[in-house]
């Protein structure tokens, strides 16, 4: 009987053990995991900053001004035309009656 419940402690033991084991190999799998996902994450946050700064420097108007002359393109500004809707809209109206319930006082 003693030595059943010394082989059953020893089970139990050695079973907690292992799922401490597996429970640190598990944190430290996921630790790696976060880390690469952290590094991911920057190296992504480098590459949109160096796209924005590309986009900035297109964007440029004293570069676009030489490609235009370089290129020898007429340079015009165009000014848009107002739409068709925008000019119905401005067109007067008559104002609106709205019907008002005379004011009636509480009585308390």
């Amino acid at each position: 009987m003693q030595l059943a419940r010394i082989l059953y402690v020893q089970a139990v033991l050695t079973v907690l053990a292992l799922c401490v084991v597996w429970q640190t190999a598990y944190v430290r799998r996921e630790g790696y995991r976060l880390e690469e996902l952290r590094r991911e994450k920057e190296r992504c946050e480098t590459e949109v900053h160096s796209y924005r700064a590309h986009i900035e420097r297109l964007k440029s108007p004293p570069r676009i001004l030489h490609l235009v002359e370089s290129l020898r393109l007429p340079l015009t500004q165009l000014t848009p035309e107002p739409s068709v809707a925008a000019v119905q809209d401005q067109t007067p109206r008559e104002p609106v009656q709205v019907a008002r319930r005379p004011a009636t006082t509480r009585a308390d």
